[in-house]
């Protein structure tokens, strides 16, 4: 199931950049179907982890939301786009976050990496 997957995220893939400036309603459509390819990728998927695929599962809707209000002309679907993928990605944050303990999440290396990417 997954290599026909792939096979069909590839067909679209190909859709969208054919179309990209072509005609808009054939890239909206290819592309609201390569999202949903992603959401229907982690239905299938195994769930060892319930409360990381909820949050997973939510961020990617709510991403699939912010592709196709992007891909649309007005200014207000493309703010409401902009809101989904930060409302999706929030929950991405929670739902990685709810795979390690709180305690574990700084280490000496990631103090580093702070202090560096403030400093340049």
């Amino acid at each position: 199931m997954n290599g026909l997957i792939i096979l069909l995220g590839i067909v679209l893939l190909f859709g969208v950049l054919y179309f990209e400036k072509k005609n808009r309603i054939p890239r909206i459509i290819t592309k609201s179907f390569l999202s949903f390819l992603f959401v229907l990728t982690a239905l299938l998927q195994p769930r060892p982890v319930p409360a990381y695929f909820h949050y997973l599962l939510v961020g990617l809707i709510f991403c699939l939301v912010g592709d196709v209000c992007l891909a649309l002309p007005q200014k207000k679907a493309f703010m409401a786009g902009l809101v989904a993928f930060l409302l999706g990605h929030i929950l991405y944050i929670f739902g990685f976050s709810s795979l390690v303990a709180v305690s574990n999440w700084f280490s000496p290396g990631v103090l580093i990496l702070f202090v560096f990417s403030a400093l340049v």
